[in-house]
């Protein structure tokens, strides 16, 4: 299999051409790594506020680390966290002295997830997030999502700038349902 792809980034042409899943890009004649060239043609992240960027979050979505994630059932983010699970989408409890969530194994932080995440659910106050941005800048899930009254301006710029896509005050359960005819409950 061969193709091409070319893009102008910042004035500078850069191809990439794939042959039999092998990707070399030339950049103003010089070969880049397969990393770079990824790096380089990888699609800006942004702060998603559409219902269509939502949507394009949830296509593939396999994993979900649920950053504040309480053991109680009472608590949103047990019950946002359960719809997840309901919905087949594996959940990964992030709660410092917790074992157990779900019947997920629990870890004390981001940095301690041993599994490539698809987007970072987070249910802790906007002024607690920027430390949960910088972990995710490690674990470099496609999205961070900050659940409904959770905004923080710096974390979304910090990740956005790494190329993760950020959501702020929105609710993933609610989102999701809403795109896949759920009742939200």
């Amino acid at each position: 299999m061969f193709y091409a792809n070319l893009q102008v980034r910042g004035g500078l042409a850069v191809i990439k051409v794939s042959i039999m899943n092998s990707i070399c890009c030339l950049y103003h004649g010089s070969t880049k790594t397969t990393r770079q060239a990824k790096e380089l043609l990888r699609k800006p992240a942004k702060i998603i506020t559409s219902r269509s960027d939502l949507a394009d979050l949830f296509r593939g979505l396999k994993t979900v680390a649920v950053v504040g994630l309480s053991p109680k059932p009472e608590r949103d983010s047990y019950r946002v966290a359960r719809y997840l699970q309901q919905q087949g989408i594996a959940i990964i409890p992030i709660r410092p002295g917790q074992k157990e969530i779900l019947g997920a194994t629990a870890y004390p932080s981001l940095d301690d997830v041993p599994v490539p995440v698809d987007i970072v659910d987070v249910f802790r106050s906007s002024d607690k997030v920027l430390a949960h941005a910088h972990e995710a800048l490690r674990l470099k899930p496609g999205a961070f999502w900050m659940q409904l009254n959770i905004e923080n301006l710096e974390a979304a710029d910090l990740l956005t700038a790494a190329g993760i896509d950020v959501v702020m005050n929105r609710c993933i359960k609610i989102e999701h349902a809403r795109r896949f005819n759920r009742c939200s409950k």
